[in-house]
């Protein structure tokens, strides 16, 4: 049995709309880096704010300093996913 029709418009065609939404846990899945690197970045931004309110200041420097590499990583993983997906080129040729 073929697409059903209502009218002139076709319930099995989906031209000119864009693609269904995926859930947010079907893209961990395909993308767990992402997450897992958004989580340890705000994970050691905390401990960062928390050591400079205890007044730990050496301390809150560093875990500020890891911020910035975590968040370098998640970063980095958005952009492999995107190349690998094929949604951005990569700018080195191949």
């Amino acid at each position: 049995e073929g697409p059903t029709t209502h009218g002139s418009m076709s319930t099995s065609v989906r031209e000119g709309l864009p693609p269904p939404r995926r859930s947010f846990m079907d893209k961990c899945k395909e993308e767990p880096l992402v997450p897992l690197g958004a989580g340890t970045t705000a994970l050691i931004l905390c401990g960062g704010l928390y050591s400079f309110k205890m007044g730990d200041r050496k301390l809150g420097q560093l875990f500020m300093r890891a911020r910035v590499v975590a968040q370098f990583g998640t970063v980095a993983a958005m952009i492999g996913y995107a190349m690998a997906s094929g949604a951005v080129k990569s700018p080195f040729p191949a």
